[in-house]
């Protein structure tokens, strides 16, 4: 690796910067930047844009044309700096066969498409300036990632803890580091992933060098919990070949509720959703809802309100009983007969996106009601039960399932962020690793 300090002080990087690239190609209309913006910024739907912008890197691992460093004053700055220049990328995890789709959102957020390369089956990596972007279809995002080289464990390790630098480890609370271990086939469902167990190593090697030098990587005393509003950072460290990793340090926005960005919790944005044998679920659905969750880091609470509609067989209505929570489960179709002799659901038989909550009419402040929805519908029905409910303020939260014919209907998706929004919700998408042909909406109505 080069000495960080020629790297900052090359006389031929402060005489002579390179040339800048052509401009983006012209931004529809719908996605048209604030006036507030830089004029280079990449402009995206609302529900997508975060308030991060990202500076420009200088891609090498592509054989792309360098870009200039632009000083922009953002956290993201200290760690474009604080990374070696050779090779840093914008990186994107999402469920593998979906590389395209998402290459297709990156496309229709205005990204150039010769700055979005597929690395590698479900890893797509994007080059050049770029906004905080959070893909419907994306799991996870390795921001400012640098590529580094090692034949062995040792030195990939000692090679990723030189990329981090001390400008983002330096300022940061005990317990604030959070460090995830990748590799691609994580994304193809696989129960031994390749190479997992060497990055693995190679992570925790790093992990115990950091903590040496920064209080960040240090692990919080036993009951103790770092508070909900303090500053969190992620480390990914993600393997593509035995001598080839990447390596990004960046913070993770708390997203207001709908969890964090990039995902602190759960590595490649993948939940832990499989339950034990032993228990009784009607139908695999159960793992979708278990993912929102998870990706919100939210769960329903035994007091709450919580409606299920479209909830047969079940798998729903008994991910929420096993939080402790009482459901109205509401389909045409009968329940599961277990779940239907359960005293603590309540099963309607009849219309999902006709039903009226009990407390229909009701002040909803201060109480916590959940509408939960796997009805299989049109897009556009979607986007009506969100409007219906949140209009009425049925519910606080909600989690909806968007499900498609063929392709993904973009329109559709946008305007139900648009509901959202204008109805008083934070809105995100995603596209969970088992979600098929569809979409989950999170929505949650700001206080």
């Amino acid at each position: 690796l080069p000495p960080l300090r020629d790297s900052l002080t090359s006389p031929s990087e402060r005489s002579s910067p390179p040339p800048l690239s052509p401009p983006h190609p012209p931004v529809h209309p719908r996605h048209r930047r604030p006036e507030t913006s830089s004029s280079n910024d990449i402009v995206v739907p609302r529900h997508h844009r975060r308030d991060i912008i990202v500076p420009s890197v200088v891609p090498s691992l592509l054989h792309m044309q360098p870009r200039p460093r632009l000083p922009l004053p953002s956290l993201f700055t200290l760690l474009a700096l604080a990374l070696p220049s050779a090779s840093p990328l914008h990186v994107f995890t999402c469920r593998h066969t979906y590389e395209s789709t998402l290459a297709e959102e990156l496309a229709n957020a205005g990204v150039p498409a010769a700055a979005v390369t597929t690395v590698c089956p479900a890893v797509v990596s994007v080059s050049g300036e770029l906004p905080a972007l959070d893909p419907t279809y994306a799991l996870q995002w390795l921001p400012c990632a640098a590529e580094v080289q090692g034949a062995s464990v040792r030195l990939l390790a000692d090679a990723a803890v030189a990329a981090c630098g001390d400008a983002l480890l330096g300022e940061a609370p005990r317990g604030a580091l959070a460090v995830h271990a990748l590799v691609p086939d994580l994304l193809k469902g696989g129960r031994t992933p390749r190479l997992l167990r060497r990055c693995e190593a190679i992570a925790d090697r790093a992990l115990e060098r950091l903590r040496v030098r920064h209080r960040s990587a240090r692990p919080l005393a036993a009951g103790e919990a770092l508070p909900g509003d303090a500053p969190r950072l992620l480390l990914q460290l993600l393997l593509l070949s035995p001598e080839r990793l990447l390596v990004s340090l960046s913070p993770c926005e708390q997203g207001r509720g709908l969890g964090t960005w990039p995902n602190w919790h759960a590595p490649a944005g993948l939940a832990s959703v499989d339950v034990p044998k032993s228990t009784h679920m009607p139908s695999s659905a159960y793992r979708k809802l278990s993912e929102a969750f998870d990706c919100l880091q939210q769960w329903p609470a035994p007091a709450d309100r919580v409606v299920d509609l479209g909830a047969c067989p079940g798998g729903w209505t008994a991910t929420l009983r096993r939080l402790g929570c009482s459901v109205i489960a509401v389909d045409r179709s009968p329940l599961d007969a277990q779940l239907a002799h359960d005293p603590r659901v309540t099963f309607v038989g009849g219309d999902a996106f006709a039903y009226e909550p009990p407390w229909a009419g009701e002040e909803g402040r201060g109480v916590r009601t959940w509408m939960v929805s796997d009805v299989i519908a049109y897009p556009a029905r979607a986007v009506e039960l969100v409007r219906r409910w949140g209009s009425r303020r049925w519910a606080s939260r909600m989690v909806v399932t968007m499900k498609f014919q063929a392709g993904v209907d973009w329109a559709a998706l946008d305007e139900a962020g648009s509901v959202a929004e204008s109805l008083g919700y934070d809105f995100r998408s995603k596209h969970f690793f088992n979600n098929k042909n569809e979409v989950t909406l999170l929505l949650q109505l700001r206080e």
